[in-house]
This record gives structure tokens, C-alpha cells and sequence, in this order.
């Protein structure tokens, strides 16, 4: 095997730690947030559309749209210096549906608000 650990010798593979989240994701009943440390910022979210019929993959749709919503009007609560992936959780699909954008914005916020409090996404 090549150094470093890469198949083909052309570039290495990224460190185990280089993958890690600093401690752990925050979490509520909607919305699982991870944060990476690493240079730059970036901004993820993901909703699960996998083996569902189409009105649940068509939900899925509608909650990663508010979500990235959602994460676009909280992108100054967002630590700098880590990549940040948002994922939906099952329960999210039904906030979207009865509170909308407001919902999905203040599942978000709550999370931001713990990862503030507790030291720069817990240091």
C-alpha cells in the first residue's frame, strides 16, 4: 500500500481526525447538528429521502428547503473556522408542515444558541 494510505499514490487520505466532530453533535426532537473543525467554514444540510414513497421523499425536499433557508438567514451564528452539517430528523417533516420556515428557523436557532453557550462548539 502506498504511504499514507492512499490506493493510488496520487494524494493521501484525510486523518481519522481530520473527520471527527470536537465532541459530539447537538440535538433536539427536529434537527441533528455536527460541527468539524477546519480552516474554512462551510455549511451542509442533509434531509433522508431513501426507500420512502413519493409524498415522504416530497417532504424530505420541502424540509432540506427550509432548512437551507433557515441556515442562510442564521449564517452569522454559525462557529467560523468548522464545517456545520444540519440533518433532519423524522419529526422534522411534521414542524415544516404545521409551522413552516418559523418552525424549522427556531429548532435551528435553539441548536446555535447551545453550541454558543458552550464554548465555540464545545471547545
Amino acid at each position: 500500500m502506498p504511504p499514507d494510505g492512499a490506493r493510488d499514490g496520487s494524494r493521501a487520505a484525510p486523518s481519522s481526525t481530520a473527520c471527527t466532530a470536537t465532541a459530539g453533535p447537538s440535538r433536539n426532537r427536529y434537527l441533528v447538528l455536527y460541527a468539524f473543525p477546519r480552516d474554512g467554514s462551510d455549511l451542509g444540510a442533509w434531509a433522508s429521502r431513501l426507500g420512502a414513497r413519493s409524498a415522504v421523499r416530497s417532504n424530505a425536499i420541502a424540509v432540506k428547503r427550509l432548512l437551507r433557508e433557515a441556515c442562510t438567514t442564521h449564517a452569522e451564528a454559525i462557529p467560523q473556522g468548522h464545517d456545520v452539517v444540519v440533518v433532519a430528523r423524522s419529526d422534522a417533516a411534521a414542524l415544516a408542515r404545521e409551522h413552516g420556515l418559523a418552525g424549522i428557523e427556531c429548532a435551528l436557532a435553539e441548536l446555535l444558541t447551545s453550541v454558543k453557550r458552550e464554548g465555540e462548539v464545545r471547545a
